[in-house]
């Protein structure tokens, strides 16, 4: 059962800062890759995202 909450309240990605480690945000993926070692069997180091947000004025 998929459940869909209509009014959460979202960080917007100019407000996320060091202070605090913990952020909802609702973003789009523009671009994705994996980032791999060729030294290592081409593990996997991480999975780098290109973030687009949508700016809200309230």
């Amino acid at each position: 059962e998929i459940q869909i909450q209509v009014n959460m309240e979202y960080t917007t990605l100019k407000q996320i800062s060091k202070d605090k480690d913990n952020f909802k945000v609702k973003v789009r993926v523009l671009r994705m890759r994996d980032a791999i070692t060729i030294a290592n069997n081409h593990d996997l180091i991480s999975l780098d995202m290109i973030l687009v947000g949508k700016e809200v004025n309230s």
